[in-house]
C-alpha cells in the first residue's frame, strides 16, 4: 500500500514524479522555492494570494529569507486563494485541460478543502494528477492535536468557508507542539522522536484571551493556521469517504511514507470537468472493508509510539499495521493488496507519462539480461514467462533460457532478444559465465513461470536512475489463482 522508495528519491523527485516540462501544470504557492520555475522553461501557472511584488517585499523583511533567493519569486497567474482555483482556471477559458497540480503544505492550511479537490477535478483533464506534500502531525507542531474528521470537513464545506474558524485557531495555539533537544528547539522532528522531549506550549491563558477577543469582535485580517490534520491514513480514510459519498473523483496512485515532517502523495482526476459523466459508484460491501481496515491503521498509526515506544511509520511498521497476526481484522490484507495493485497497475494515462519521463529525466537507459533456469518440464511454464515478456512497456532487455534440454524448437531462434543454451556441467559456473559475458547493465534472475506485469521491467529501469552505488535491487511477486486473479 504505501511506497517507501522516498528513502532512494529527494523530496524534489519524489513530489513532481508524475509533472513533465511540455505539459500544463499549476503551482500552488511556491513562494521563492518554486519546484518547477518557468525559469527553467516548466509551461506552469503559479497561484498565490499574493502578487509577485508583494512577496518580493515580504521576503526582503524576512531575515531567514536569503537575498539570492528573492530572484526564484516568478510573477503569480492565478491571484487568490487554492479553494477559488476552478474559478481562476475557467477565466483562462482552461477548465479540463491542467495536466497536473503541484502543493506543498498548502491542503492543510485551507479553510475548505472538499471545494479545493472538487476544482482540483474540474480544472484537471481526465487522468490529470494532483500531487501534494502533507504534513504528518506526529511530525510537527501539530503532535497533539486531534486527527481531522469527515464531518468537520463536510461542515466546513456546507458553510462554504473561507478563512479558519474561532475553534480552529485556539486548538492550533493551545495544542501547539515543539522537540526540545540539546540546547535546540524545533517545530518539525523525525518519526520515533523521543515523546518525553515533545511539550506542548504554555500559552494557554493567552491563546484564551485571544479567542474571547474574536468572539467579541472578529478580526478582519485574515489570520492563517492548519486547519487540518493528518496522518497518512487518516488522510485515506477521508479520501475513501469523500468517493464514496460522491464529493470528490480523485483516486489514490501512490502515496509515500513519510519522511521528515510530510508525506507525498498523488491522486489522479476520474472526471475531467463538470460535463464529463460521473465515475461508476464504489461497492459498498468493499467500501466498509476498506473503511474499516483503515480505520485501525489509523488508530494504529497514533498509538504505536504512545504504547510500543517504536519508531511509528517505519517500513516495517506500516506492514504490521496490516498484519493479521498484529491484531487486524481480515479485511486488512485485502485491503491493503487492492490499494497496492491500484497504485503501482499500469492504467490508460501512464503511457505518455512513462515517455515524457525517460525523455527528460533519465540519464540512461539501462540494458537488462535476464536468465531464466530450465529444468525438463518446465517448457509450457516458459511461454508464460516468454509472452509477458512480449508485452514489456520497455524494450531495453534480452533473456537468456539456460536448460537442461535441447531447444525444442528451431523457431525459438527467431524471437528476437532471447536465446537458448543448453546446460552442460554445473548450473552455477554456466551462470557465471553469462554473467561475465553480458555487456548490460544489469542481470536479473527469473523463474520460468514468472509473468511480469507490463511496466516491470521500465519500473525496474526508472528505478535503476540516481541509484549511485546500488549493486542490487530486489522485487517481490503476487500469485495468481486458477481464475487469473493475482493475490497475495
Amino acid at each position: 500500500m504505501f511506497d517507501a522508495r522516498r528513502s532512494l528519491m529527494d523530496r524534489r523527485e519524489a513530489l513532481v514524479e508524475f509533472a513533465c516540462k511540455k505539459r500544463r501544470g499549476i503551482e500552488i504557492g511556491p513562494y521563492f522555492t518554486p519546484l518547477i520555475p518557468k525559469a527553467e522553461g516548466w509551461n506552469v501557472l503559479t497561484l498565490d494570494v499574493f502578487d509577485a511584488a508583494i512577496l518580493r517585499k515580504r521576503a526582503k523583511e524576512d531575515p531567514n529569507i536569503p537575498s539570492e533567493a528573492i530572484r526564484c519569486i516568478e510573477e503569480v497567474n492565478l491571484l487568490g486563494s487554492a479553494t477559488q482555483m476552478g474559478e481562476f482556471v475557467a477565466e483562462r477559458g482552461e477548465s479540463g485541460q491542467i495536466d497536473f497540480i503541484l502543493s506543498s503544505h498548502n491542503f492543510e492550511h485551507l479553510p475548505n478543502p472538499i471545494k479545493f479537490l472538487r476544482d482540483c477535478s474540474i480544472v484537471l483533464r481526465a487522468g490529470g494528477i494532483v500531487s501534494m506534500a502533507i504534513p504528518d502531525k506526529r511530525t510537527c507542531f501539530d503532535y497533539f492535536r486531534p486527527l481531522s474528521t469527515l464531518s468537520g470537513m463536510l461542515e466546513a464545506y456546507a458553510e462554504n468557508r473561507n478563512r479558519p474558524t474561532k475553534a480552529q485557531l485556539l486548538e492550533a495555539e493551545t495544542l501547539q507542539a515543539k522537540y526540545i533537544g540539546d540546547n535546540i528547539e524545533l517545530t518539525s522532528f523525525e518519526l520515533g522522536s523521543d515523546p518525553n522531549r515533545i511539550v506542548p506550549q504554555q500559552n494557554v491563558v493567552e491563546a484564551h484571551i485571544g479567542w474571547k477577543a474574536r468572539c467579541v469582535v472578529p478580526k478582519e485580517e485574515y489570520e492563517d493556521c492548519h486547519c487540518w490534520v493528518f496522518t497518512p491514513c487518516s488522510f485515506l480514510l477521508l479520501l475513501l469517504d469523500l468517493r464514496f459519498l460522491g464529493y470528490v473523483d480523485l483516486e489514490l496512485v501512490k502515496i509515500y511514507e513519510t519522511r521528515g515532517n510530510e508525506f507525498i502523495v498523488h491522486l489522479r482526476n476520474t472526471r475531467g470537468t463538470n460535463a464529463s459523466p460521473a465515475p461508476s459508484p464504489i461497492d459498498p460491501v468493499a467500501y466498509y472493508k476498506e473503511r474499516r481496515a483503515l480505520l485501525h491503521a489509523v488508530h494504529w498509526e497514533t498509538s504505536i509510539h504512545r504504547e510500543s515506544g517504536g519508531a511509528a511509520g517505519t517500513p516495517s511498521n506500516l506492514a504490521a499495521a496490516f498484519n493479521p497476526a498484529a491484531g487486524a481484522a481480515d479485511p486488512r490484507p485485502v485491503f491493503s493488496y487492492r490499494q497496492w495493485c491500484n497504485i503501482f497497475g499500469l492504467h490508460e494515462a501512464d503511457g505518455q507519462v512513462m515517455a515524457e519521463r525517460m525523455m527528460q529525466q533519465w540519464h540512461h537507459q539501462p540494458a537488462i539480461h535476464m536468465v531464466a533456469m530450465l529444468r525438463r518440464g518446465e517448457g509450457a511454464h516458459l511461454a508464460a514467462t516468454l509472452d509477458s515478456l512480449s508485452t514489456q512497456v520497455y524494450a531495453g532487455w534480452g533473456l537468456t533460457v539456460l536448460a537442461e534440454e535441447p531447444c525444442p524448437d528451431p523457431r525459438f531462434a527467431q524471437i528476437p532478444n532471447v536465446e537458448w543454451r543448453e546446460l552442460k556441467g554445473n548450473p552455477e559456473a554456466a551462470l557465471n559465465a553469462i554473467v561475465g559475458e553480458t555487456e548490460s547493465d544489469w542481470v536479473g534472475l527469473l523463474r520460468p513461470g514468472d509473468r511480469l506485469a507490463q511496466q516491470a521491467l521500465f519500473a525496474c529501469a526508472d528505478r535503476f536512475q540516481g541509484m549511485g552505488g546500488v549493486r542490487l535491487l530486489y522485487t517481490d511477486w503476487d500469485r495468481i489463482d486458477e481464475a487469473g486473479d493475482r493475490y497475495d
